[in-house]
């Protein structure tokens, strides 16, 4: 938080993109390589792996970043819900027994997760719109979370009167790494929240994309192959002017194909996509609604 208001990019430190890295110093295998890729891209930081040469998993670098290398993150660092920080400064459970000898007398809280609640959220802000991408990696409560729009950081700036018209997916977890099932929209606001299972560290997580209706009733959600759909390294221009349309300038390395997808109001199930290529110059034109590139 104390380097986003900095303007700081944080660095998440090394990562291992393939759980198995043979005959490391450590005698180890990491987890979940995608959280640990969904951590790094949220920070806003660079993002570095330590894969021994040959054991770099590929497609798991190709949703970091666009063909020219260029990482697609938000456009804030991803930091703590406030109310996951008050839980841990007033809980029982964090008071120390030197102040208190009842401390011992009561019974452990039994914890999933074993580190307190670990839940970021960040946002991607174009033209005017924003995103909020939610990560939770460890929910000690048995019954989960329940967090609302209100309850992300800065939530009521990037929301703002548009909570009523705002559609979260689940965009990855630990079971489906490549978002490969169909997409399922929900509503998202103070009465139908966003609802996040008891989970241990690291073996366990879900990440969730937040996006909000345009004034002509799409919902873009992006490129669902990307950790970040909606990057203003990808996006840098949104225009939804027009009741028939709405036009995306995109960027990225010449010749790279863009695929896009949305839904539209009254029809959430109907999931459709664009694709584009990219001119010599680095940019396209994407006009979602007729499906056409310039």
């Amino acid at each position: 938080m104390l380097a986003g208001a900095l303007n700081l990019a944080p660095f998440k430190d090394v990562f291992w993109s393939s759980s198995i890295q043979p005959s490391n110093s450590y005698n180890a295998i990491e987890p979940s390589p995608s959280l640990q890729a969904i951590v790094s891209v949220l920070s806003t930081g660079p993002v570095a792996l330590g894969d021994k040469i040959g054991h770099t998993d590929s497609h798991l670098v190709k949703m970091m970043i666009r063909e020219d290398g260029m990482i697609l993150k938000p456009s804030y660092p991803a930091t703590t819900l406030d109310s996951t920080i008050a839980k841990r400064a007033f809980s029982s459970s964090s008071s120390s027994s030197s102040f208190s000898n009842e401390s011992e007398e009561k019974p452990a809280k039994k914890e999933v997760g074993g580190m307190g609640d670990v839940v970021t959220s960040s946002y991607s802000s174009i033209s005017g719109w924003n995103w909020g991408y939610l990560l939770g990696a460890s929910i000690e409560e048995e019954d989960g979370m329940m967090v609302t729009p209100s309850m992300f950081s800065f939530g009521s700036e990037i929301f703002g009167s548009s909570s009523s018209s705002l559609f979260a997916y689940l965009h990855m977890t630990f079971s489906d790494q490549d978002q490969q099932s169909p997409i399922k929209l929900q509503h998202f606001s103070e009465q139908s929240p966003i609802s996040l299972p008891p989970s241990s560290f690291s073996r366990d997580f879900t990440y969730w994309v937040v996006s909000p209706q345009f004034s002509n009733g799409l919902v873009l959600l992006g490129e669902i192959g990307k950790i970040v759909p909606i990057s203003p390294q990808r996006i840098t221009s949104i225009s939804t002017s027009t009741k028939t349309d709405t036009i995306l300038t995109i960027s990225g390395a010449p010749q790279e194909e863009v695929v896009m997808y949305y839904v539209m109001e009254g029809d959430v199930e109907n999931v459709r996509k664009v694709s584009c290529m990219i001119n010599e110059g680095g940019r396209a034109k994407m006009n979602l609604i007729s499906e056409t590139c310039s």
